[in-house]
Order: C-alpha cells, then structure tokens, then sequence
C-alpha cells in the first residue's frame, strides 16, 4: 500500500513566507470549473467568487498558517531559551482544535491505481463540490490541511523563525540543535551577525591595543627628562596622545578614555 508523500520543506516554506499567491490559485481553479450548462436542472461547475475574495483569500491563507505555526514553535520556547523537541500541541490547543477539526472534515481515502497498487491518501486538498467558490473558506482549510502535513512530518522540529526585527522568514535547518541559548535567525541574518560581531571583536582587539600604549606611555612619563617633558608642555596627556596619534587617535580620545588608561597604568585593569 502507497502513501501520499510527506510535506515539501520548499512548498511548506513558500507558504509560509508568503511566496504563493493562494488566491491566484483559487481563482484559477475556479475559472477551468466555471459553471458552463445546466444539466437536469443543475449547473455544472463552479461559479466564481468576486475578485476582492481572492486577494483577500491570499492575506486570509499566510495569516492563518503563521499563526498556527507560531504556537507550535512558541511551544518549545521558554525563557529565551528555544528547545524544538519540546514543542507539543498539549502547549497551544488552539493549533490542536484547528488540526483535529481539520482531520475530521477530511477522512484519509482509498484507491485503486491502473498498476492495481492500492493508493492510501491522505492531505491532498479538496476542491468545491456545490457549485459555489468560496475563497476566504478554501485559503482557512489549506492553511490548517499545511499545518496537518507539517505535524505529520520531521521537519516540525526542524522549522524555525528569524528573530531579527521586521523580518520574521521561515527556514528550515538540516540538523537543528536541540538547545539555543539564543534567539535563532535566518541564514541571511545569522551571516550578518557573525560579520557584525567579527567587526565588534576586531574594534575591541584594536581599542585594547591603543589603550595597552596609552598605559605604557603614562607609565614611562614620570621617568622621562625634564627636556623632554618640556618638549609636551609638562603634559602627559600630550605625550600619551603623541604615542597614539599613529593610531590615528586624537587628545579627544585620551581624555574620553583617560580614566580606563590610568587604571591600566595603576595594573588595576587588564
């Protein structure tokens, strides 16, 4: 006996991120099965719906799977902490109400194919059978028949949401870890914070550098002759800004971090 085919990771993420236009979709269903002739008193077809029911069905269909998705990655969240194998539809019974009321309007099915191999279906999506398309309906039914696929398939611990402000795609990780310390991202924006913190660590490595000068200099102004700190103006802030000014550091510098740089002289810092 065959079954249907788990859910695509790409169909499931084009969903999600908003890459399918669902109302497009309904309304081209809905146009190759327009009502054309009456037959024993009974259109044969679909009549369409009007066009603002399917733009509207396409905004309907992403915001009804986000928000079931959500709860289920919000399950396996706590703390800060995100864990994907603690996720569980005992956490969010709205996500379990939506996915069981799903189940029961849409029994698996059997059929016979020509090779006589007996075909176990299960998610496909229905079409309308009265005669009347209804957009909005069709965009709340697929966004629960994806989420349905999704709980029946591996990569519902595999899913993840990016945490960086005004983004929020979905992606999927080959291997996820089973803990994260941290809010997880996309990989567009996980390569763009592991740039940010090379940058940050590198400005950390050359600020620690300069002050480690800064230091020495003070360190060597009381032992230098009175010629030379005659040549500074009897300044040790102008000799320790002369040590940096290589640096491209200015006396505006010095004096900000002068503090820090007499602790560092004193061995009170490292």
């Amino acid at each position: 006996m065959a079954f249907s085919e788990p859910i695509d990771p790409h169909y499931l993420l084009a969903s999600l991120n908003g890459e399918r236009d669902f109302g497009s979709e309904v309304r081209d269903n809905s146009r190759r099965f327009k009502a054309r002739e009456m037959n024993d008193g009974e259109w044969q077809g679909l009549f369409a719906a009007p066009d603002e029911d399917y733009r509207k069905a396409s905004e309907v269909f992403v915001s009804e799977l986000r928000k079931l998705v959500d709860e289920w990655l919000d399950s396996g969240r706590s703390g800060g902490i995100e864990m994907p194998k603690t996720r569980s539809l005992e956490k969010v019974l709205t996500a379990y109400h939506a996915m069981s009321g799903w189940l029961e309007r849409n029994k698996p099915s059997l059929f016979a194919t020509t090779s006589g191999e007996i075909m176990h279906t299960f998610g496909w999506r229905g079409f309308p059978t009265d005669g009347e398309d209804k957009p909005i309906h069709e965009a709340k039914e697929e966004a629960r028949r994806i989420f349905v696929l999704l709980m029946g398939s591996p990569v519902k611990y595999a899913l993840f949401k990016c945490s960086e402000r005004d983004c929020g795609r979905y992606y999927v990780l080959e291997k996820p870890r089973k803990m994260y310390k941290r809010q997880t991202c996309c990989p567009q924006h996980r390569s763009w914070r592991s740039a940010l913190r090379g940058t940050k660590e590198k400005r950390e490595r050359e600020r620690n550098a300069a002050l480690e000068i800064a230091a020495d200099a003070l360190k060597e102004w009381p032992s230098l002759t009175a010629r030379t700190r005659a040549k500074y103006h009897n300044s040790a802030k102008e000799y320790i800004t002369d040590k940096v000014f290589r640096l491209s550091l200015s006396a505006k510098w010095v004096t900000r971090n002068l503090s820090e740089i007499e602790k560092r002289a004193k061995g009170e810092l490292k």
